[in-house]
C-alpha cells in the first residue's frame, strides 16, 4: 500500500510538472531602438542575430525556430530596421522605395495592402532561388524615423501546426510594434484563411 501511495504521488507530481511546462507561455524579450522611440517584443524562441547600430541604422534582426523548416535550408527570419527621415518622407513613399526592387519580380504576389495614417502593412509571396517565401512588411513614417518590420518565412510543407505557429508569432511581433508609444491600427495581419484586400 505504501509503495503504490508513493508511485501515485510520483505521477501526479510528474503529472502537474509536464501541466506546468505544457501551459508556461514562451517568455516573451521586449526590444528597444532608437533610445526607446521604438519597440518591439519577440518570443523568446526566436534568436537574436544582431542588435544595435548598423551605420546610420539601428536593427534587431532574428532568427526563427520553426519545426517546418527543421532539416532545410532555408531558414525563417526577421528584421526591425530604423532609419533617419531627413527628408520627412511620408510611409507610402518610404515603403514604395523598399519594396520596388522586390515586388517589380515576376515571382512577386501582393497578397495584402492596407495604409493607415503612418503604418502601412504589406503582405506578399515571392521566391528565392526555387523556395517560395511569404513575407509581411510593417512599415511606419514620423517626420524624423523610418521604420520597417519585416518577418518572412519559407513556404514549405507545415506539419504539426507549423503556420498556425508561425503566423501566431508574426501577429504578436506586429502588433506589439510601436513607435513613440503607438500601435498600428487593427488586430493580427495574418490568419490562415486566404488573404482579401
Amino acid at each position: 500500500m505504501e509503495v503504490a501511495m508513493r508511485v501515485f504521488r510520483a505521477l501526479c507530481v510528474l503529472l502537474g510538472v509536464m501541466l506546468l511546462c505544457w501551459a508556461a507561455p514562451v517568455l516573451a524579450a521586449e526590444h528597444s531602438l532608437v533610445q526607446g522611440r521604438v519597440k518591439v517584443t519577440a518570443p523568446g524562441s526566436w534568436v537574436v542575430l544582431e542588435e544595435g547600430a548598423q551605420g546610420a541604422a539601428e536593427l534587431v534582426g532574428f532568427y526563427i525556430p520553426f519545426a517546418s523548416a527543421e532539416g532545410s535550408r532555408d531558414d525563417a527570419n526577421a528584421i526591425v530596421t530604423v532609419n533617419t527621415n531627413p527628408r520627412a518622407i511620408d510611409v507610402t513613399a518610404y515603403s514604395s522605395l523598399v519594396l520596388r526592387d522586390f515586388l517589380s519580380l515576376p515571382s512577386s504576389v501582393v497578397l495584402s495592402d492596407v495604409t493607415e495614417g503612418m503604418w502601412r502593412t504589406v503582405v506578399w509571396n515571392g521566391r528565392q532561388g526555387t523556395t517560395s517565401y511569404m513575407v509581411v512588411d510593417r512599415f511606419a513614417a514620423t517626420p524624423d524615423l523610418l521604420i520597417l518590420c519585416r518577418i518572412s518565412w519559407p513556404v514549405v510543407d507545415m506539419i504539426d501546426g507549423g503556420m498556425a505557429e508561425i503566423i501566431d508569432q508574426a501577429n504578436f511581433v506586429l502588433t506589439s510594434l510601436r513607435v513613440d508609444g503607438e500601435t498600428a491600427p487593427g488586430g493580427p495581419v495574418l490568419s490562415l484563411e486566404p488573404l482579401s484586400e
